[in-house]
């Protein structure tokens, strides 16, 4: 890994800051920062999990937090933001589209009355797993912040959409608001979500078991209640599946009242196939 001198990395990062309304050459110097200190002799072991399935320039960690930094600090400035975010996100590599999440999450949304459809352009067009978690966690910061129903809008679009792919999406970006602190509207949350939990469709049983494991964090007496009041009015047995398999985000306890719950209800339920 090529050593850090962080006074001249402080250097090209200060540098930045003249090309802020030229969003060519401040994509220029960006992708030069990363060129300079890309590890392209890195070798991830057996033991490592590859987080993600695009080239990576495998920066130290100082230089991706002082770029990161500098996308947080001064995406308010960037007045051509939708031309850097565009250009970013075309790189084939991980880190230049990790810094555009994060420039469209800190733009300022009085400039941005378009941002909603940019997401929404770049989740659907995202496939790698680990990227599209990075978009909706960090380019939606100002909306969850600002106007957190809109994100609850965009949620509910996607998980009423005929596509797993879409839904899934909404899925995601369900649990990354969950598990914002500052949200507070569950009840909301546990509306859009009845419809999917009901149908339970097997392959959307991982981001389902994401979004109920957040809320059983956020709130499990709450969850708990919801689940059994739901698993009342189901005859699917992949809906009580997907609930039996939630059981471990909760106490011991509240383990025992939704099984006593799903065993009731069991009579309802047709056959296995």
């Amino acid at each position: 890994m090529p050593l850090v001198d962080q006074a001249r990395l402080k250097k090209q990062i200060d540098s930045l800051l003249a090309q802020i309304t030229e969003p060519d050459l401040l994509l220029h110097s960006i992708l030069e920062i990363c060129e300079s200190y890309a590890d392209l002799s890195y070798r991830p072991g057996n033991a490592v999990r590859q987080v993600s399935l695009l080239p990576s320039y495998h920066l130290p960690q100082l230089v991706m937090r002082q770029l990161e930094n500098f996308m947080s600090r001064f995406s308010p400035q960037v007045t051509q933001w939708e031309s850097l975010v565009d250009m970013l996100w075309a790189s084939e590599y991980l880190e230049p589209r990790l810094l555009a999440a994060i420039l469209l999450g800190h733009v300022n949304l009085s400039q941005a009355p378009n941002i909603e459809k940019k997401i929404i352009i770049l989740a659907e067009k995202t496939t790698d797993s680990y990227l599209l978690d990075a978009l909706l966690k960090h380019g939606t910061t100002q909306l969850r912040k600002q106007h957190p129903g809109a994100v609850l809008e965009l949620i509910e679009n996607w998980i009423e959409q005929n596509s797993n792919e879409k839904r899934t999406i909404g899925l995601h970006l369900m649990r990354i608001l969950i598990e914002d602190e500052q949200f507070e509207n569950l009840p909301a949350v546990f509306r859009i979500l009845t419809p999917l939990v009901q149908l339970a469709p097997p392959l959307l049983h991982p981001a389902l078991q994401e979004v109920i494991g957040a809320l059983a964090r956020r709130s499990p007496i709450e969850t708990a209640f919801y689940l059994r009041q739901t698993m009342n009015l189901v005859t699917s047995q992949a809906a009580h599946r997907l609930v039996r398999r939630c059981l471990p985000y909760f106490s011991a306890e509240i383990q025992e009242q939704i099984k006593m719950n799903l065993q009731t209800n069991q009579s309802n339920l047709p056959p296995s196939l």
